[in-house]
């Protein structure tokens, strides 16, 4: 029981640890991060015995275990962030490429158009979520409340603001030219024989090529602000 309230360790690399939290969860933040900068933790075997006081504990339940659970979150951004975001992002696809054609039926279900864009809002949720893990990790990294990790040493390696930039633009002008290009074929047509439902999902493709490319613009740009300072 880490929470025992009896405790030894030397000063210096608890202060290296830039400790931040003011109430119960320091002891949880105190372990996690003295494991994830690798410092040497050895439980030894301690006696407990009553207190004797006569007042109630201090402890309340759901409010210092909430702190505590959020603690041990914000010294996670992957999984706070990372693979919720990529659990909405694969299941977003899924739902997308099933019901891309038209509709389906798995018994007595059917997905049709409604889920081909709630798919798609799942697909911007999880990139979304993903490129806030990515950038927290990066703040956590460079401001010493996490320890640099071998991914974001990559991420540093490969990533520029240039390359970021590009890609969002490239998807920004896809997005235009489908929907000019698809514009002019239902205008070409007089919108005669016009298949609503398939129009409607290039369209929502192209709107998720659109919000994917500002994303990851200003994400990028963000990403390199966090990276400078």
């Amino acid at each position: 029981d880490f929470h025992c309230g009896l405790r030894a360790f030397q000063k210096e690399p608890i202060l290296g640890l830039k400790l931040s939290s003011n109430g119960m969860e320091f002891a949880s933040e105190m372990v996690v991060k003295a494991a994830l900068y690798k410092l040497k933790i050895t439980e030894v075997p301690t006696i407990l015995s009553p207190d004797g006081r006569s007042r109630p504990p201090h402890l309340r339940t759901w409010r210092d275990g909430w702190r505590h659970l959020s603690c041990l979150l914000a010294t996670s951004p992957r999984w706070l962030f990372l693979y919720p975001g990529l659990f909405f992002l694969i299941s977003g696809i899924l739902g997308m490429t099933l019901t891309a054609k038209g509709p389906i039926s798995l018994g007595s279900l059917h997905f049709d158009l409604n889920t081909y864009f709630i798919s798609l809002g799942e697909v911007l949720v999880g990139l979304q979520t993903i490129l806030i893990g990515i950038l927290a990790r990066i703040f956590s990294s460079h401001h010493g409340i996490l320890p640099n990790s071998k991914n974001l040493s990559l991420f540093d390696k490969y990533f520029t603001l240039e390359r970021g930039i590009i890609l969002g633009i490239f998807l920004i002008i896809i997005s235009f030219l489908g929907v000019t290009s698809l514009f002019n074929n239902w205008t070409g047509s007089g919108f005669e024989n016009l298949d609503v439902g398939m129009s409607l999902r290039i369209s929502g493709l192209f709107i998720l090529a659109f919000s994917s490319g500002i994303q990851l613009l200003f994400a990028s740009f963000f990403a390199a602000l966090l990276q400078v300072y």
